[in-house]
């Protein structure tokens, strides 16, 4: 009997979670990747000596999936949880310290006002719809999908806090709109989170992205273009702009963006999965980073800017150094994340314009930033996050309703990416752990011993 072999495509945190968890169940996997190099948005960048994430990545002590990644792959020491004081939030030039995950320092946000007298309404809330919140499987709370979460925080805390609360934690973690972006997602991923504290890898995402990659086999540079069924009864990818190459699989993960996904697989998709894909919106993203001779000085660690204070950031992530870790000691990065409202308009706009606007309004919430940089790296994404609009969970419930159909009519095709999940890294890694579980589940092959499926 000849061995199983799947294809995993794309190499983003989804596809090395489902390519990683494959290999180890013991089938054959090939990985390829249309850019240079692995990781995505979390790829790592090493300039001037420095090696940092343009996104400047971070995640909570909640985020299980990928502190068991983490662990497994023998990175616990990597792993530094952030101390008190370390995150901040904007309120008219003034950053203040805050603890957004617990109750207490939720009430005492900048400018919360008299909405923190309502605030154990969320823990009330939060009971009545344990039973369909689901980090791995939001779809669940489709039931729910009905209103935005700044509507429902104005409707339960009150405007002021809905702004400076809801809207300031969703505006850094999805860039978007928290008056069009499902309370589902606020609620699944940043409801009040059992005071679950802020955590980031010494040595930057980057490695664990290569951590990951390592010991795969691993094809760069290779454009999938679309996606048959073969004469064996597999599947088979043919690579773009050369026809003799192409991949057989018995099985094949697409771990793309959503209009990649609907391009690849475009032959063997039914109407409702390509309206799905056709709908799938995300938000863009500018992202600025600085280097500086400077370690003192800078405040916070991680600073939220609500978007009532108009500004076009969301938020900005500071890097210190310290001696053997990816910063030089004495040294930081302030990475400048813009929402996507200030970066759609400015994707094409002349590198230095858009570098000078954004030290300009950076400066006013890290002064420090007025010194001369030893660099600077501008990062543009067309499409940065996915949108979590209202609707969009009952979308996913429908298409994941499909999915389970077609498995069950034979086609071994799976679909994988933080758009079906969340905006962050736990829920592309859960995304490739589903893929890679319903693939192991159809092939009939049992998934490692002591692996959370």
């Amino acid at each position: 009997m000849r061995p199983l072999r799947v294809v995993v495509i794309g190499a983003g945190l989804a596809g090395l979670e489902a390519a990683l968890r494959l290999e180890r169940a013991g089938i054959g996997v090939i990985l390829i990747e249309r850019e240079p190099h692995p990781g995505g948005r979390a790829a790592g960048s090493l300039l001037h000596g420095f090696r940092f994430t343009p996104g400047a990545h971070a995640f909570r002590s909640g985020d299980q999936r990928l502190l068991e990644r983490v662990a497994s792959l023998g990175l616990g020491l990597e792993i530094d949880p952030l101390p008190a004081g370390s995150e901040g939030q904007l309120l008219r030039d003034r950053v203040s310290a805050i603890h957004p995950t617990r109750l207490r320092g939720i009430a005492r946000l900048p400018g919360a006002g008299l909405g923190g007298l309502r605030l154990p309404r969320i823990q009330r809330l939060l009971a009545r719809y344990a039973r369909v919140l689901d980090t791995q499987a939001p779809e669940r709370a489709a039931g729910i999908d009905d209103r935005s979460a700044f509507e429902f925080g104005r409707l339960y805390f009150g405007r002021r806090l809905a702004e400076r609360w809801i809207e300031a934690t969703l505006a850094e973690v999805t860039l978007g709109d928290a008056r069009e972006t499902s309370r589902v997602l606020f609620l699944v991923r940043h409801g009040l989170g059992d005071g679950a504290r802020r955590v980031v890898l010494r040595s930057g995402v980057g490695v664990l992205v290569e951590a990951m990659a390592k010991g795969r086999t691993l094809q760069l540079g290779v454009d999938a273009a679309a996606l048959e069924r073969s004469a064996a009864g597999g599947l088979r990818i043919v690579a773009a702009g050369a026809s003799s190459a192409s991949f057989e699989a018995d099985a094949v993960v697409c771990a793309t963006p959503p209009a990649e996904a609907a391009r690849i697989a475009n032959p063997l998709l039914s109407y409702a999965e390509r309206a799905f894909f056709a709908e799938s919106r995300a938000v863009a993203s500018v992202v600025l980073s600085v280097g500086l001779a400077c370690e003192r000085g800078l405040g916070p660690r991680r600073i939220r800017i609500p978007p009532v204070e108009a500004l076009p950031l969301s938020h900005v992530a500071i890097e210190t150094g310290s001696r053997g870790e990816a910063i030089p000691a004495g040294h930081a990065v302030v990475t400048l994340i813009a929402r996507d409202a200030w970066s759609r308009p400015h994707l094409a706009a002349p590198a230095e314009v858009v570098e000078k606007e954004l030290l300009v309004h950076g400066e006013r919430i890290v002064p420090v930033l007025a010194h001369t940089p030893l660099f600077t790296q501008l990062a543009r994404w067309e499409s940065a996050y996915p949108r979590f609009d209202v609707g969009r969970f009952r979308a996913i419930g429908r298409f994941q309703t499909i999915q389970e159909q077609a498995r069950r009519d034979g086609r071994r095709l799976y679909f994988a990416g933080d758009y079906l999940v969340g905006p962050c890294m736990e829920g592309a890694l859960a995304s490739g752990a589903r893929a890679a579980q319903a693939v192991l589940t159809d092939l009939g092959v049992r998934p490692p011993r002591g692996e959370r499926p």
